[in-house]
């Protein structure tokens, strides 16, 4: 039975708690209970995460840059973008219930990618957004919004069974053992400054630490070089998210969406990396053909 009361924490237990995140606790407590050292099983299984992770977003741009330049040009370019991406999304990648969101994520951007129907590619684009709620239902509307995304893009739909396409969507939320009560989380997770009292590095704004080498790495300067190159390819082209005029306005929406997002809270900026990589990609397969 899924939990419903606070049963960790001296001095509130017994008061209402509900484990948004139980589908990602059951999977995390299975591996650590695989061998006599539970945390090195944690260890290789979020290795092994992180490796599918890279690997549906090398499959992703793989399918974005054009075909016509050499074998050791779009091996070398996807390297690049992969470790662009990896290096912008490192301090991220923990063995927390979030690696989970980061997949399903990429994976619905490679799902819109590939030769299938569009109405297989929304069925399992719900079934999708469904196990991103339960997995971590404070991070799923990022899936969520992208199948949302992909959906009213879709040039072949009819405006009706759009609708209805995207009002399941947003319905998939609330496919979770506590139903309507994901409301609050998700309401906490949008202000979560103005009610939160000690600091947390998560939720800090993007700044000019984040660009210092010696301090936080080369994740901000990886946030750059994606901002620069995937808006720039977004102007110039807009794909491979956009074919109309129309349709480049609702990814630019999103694409606003996770640029605000990661600089107003750094814990996003994967999702906004996992996003514009291929826009970059696009424009530097574009560069290398010429």
């Amino acid at each position: 039975k899924p939990q419903t009361t606070e049963e960790w924490s001296y001095t509130v237990k017994g008061e209402p708690w509900y484990n948004f995140q139980w589908l990602s606790t059951i999977i995390i407590c299975v591996i650590y209970g695989i061998g006599e050292h539970g945390e090195n099983s944690l260890i290789i299984f979020r290795a092994f995460v992180i490796f599918i992770l890279f690997i549906v977003i090398g499959l992703i741009l793989n399918r974005i840059i054009h075909q016509e330049i050499s074998h050791l040009s779009r091996s070398a370019l996807i390297f690049f973008l992969l470790l662009t991406v990896y290096v912008g999304s490192a301090f991220r990648l923990q063995m927390r219930s979030e690696i989970f969101i980061f997949v399903i994520y990429a994976g619905i951007i490679l799902l819109w990618h590939i030769e299938l129907s569009n109405r297989y590619k929304i069925i399992l684009s719900l079934i999708a957004s469904i196990l991103a709620s339960n997995l971590h239902t404070g991070s799923a509307p990022f899936p969520i919004g992208l199948a949302i995304l992909f959906i009213i893009t879709n040039n072949e739909a009819k405006f009706k069974s759009k609708i209805l396409w995207i009002f399941l969507s947003l319905l998939t939320i609330f496919l979770t053992p506590y139903t309507y009560k994901a409301i609050p989380i998700l309401y906490k997770h949008v202000f979560y400054s103005s009610y939160n009292i000690l600091v947390n590095p998560d939720h800090q704004p993007l700044s000019l630490r984040h660009f210092n080498i010696n301090e936080f790495g080369l994740s901000g300067i990886a946030f750059g070089f994606l901002f620069l190159s995937g808006w720039f390819g977004f102007i110039i082209s807009g794909k491979p998210y956009s074919s109309n005029v129309k349709n480049r306005i609702f990814a630019g929406l999103f694409g606003i969406f996770l640029t605000i997002m990661s600089i107003n809270r750094i814990r996003t900026l994967p999702y906004f990396a996992i996003f514009f990589v291929p826009l970059t990609a696009y424009l530097l397969g574009d560069i290398f053909r010429c």
